[in-house]
């Protein structure tokens, strides 16, 4: 998954290793790959972990219908994530939003900036951004995430 292709999401194994970097399984961790396949078999979709894990890595490139029908239903998404632009875009926002949501530092951070004037928010703002370069982190959360 080198190319620029892959960064952006434009193949099966990019998109498919995003969602088990980024979306939470049941209690909060990631899936593994022995997870995801034996809930695809669980629904009616069997996949091996080294079919899986040769779709993740870009070593198979065209699973079959089948198997993407699988692991839409393993991971709880649209099955047009895999295929379609605009639906994987979406699916990564939304992914992002469920993983602020379950974050306590972000809601504790929130709360203490209700009522904030806009300068003072813009200013809470531009140091969260200097801190995420600080820590090695695009300055905004879904920039950069190729070098990820």
């Amino acid at each position: 998954m080198s190319t620029n292709s892959d960064a952006n999401g434009d193949s099966f194994a990019a998109r498919l290793d995003h969602l088990f970097r980024t979306l939470p399984s049941a209690s909060g961790g990631r899936w593994s790959v022995s997870e995801i396949a034996r809930r695809s078999t669980d629904f009616g979709y069997p996949i091996s972990e080294a079919y899986l894990y040769q779709l993740r890595s870009g070593v198979k490139e065209n699973p079959s219908l089948r198997h993407t029908e699988g692991l839409a239903r393993a991971f709880g998404v649209d099955i047009r994530f895999f295929t379609d632009r605009d639906v994987y875009e979406r699916g990564v926002r939304e992914i992002d939003y469920l993983r602020l949501q379950s974050s306590p530092g972000i809601h504790a951070a929130a709360h203490r900036m209700v009522d904030l004037s806009e300068t003072r928010l813009s200013e809470v703002i531009d140091f969260i951004r200097f801190m995420r370069i600080k820590e090695g982190l695009p300055a905004d959360p879904g920039e950069g995430d190729e070098q990820r």
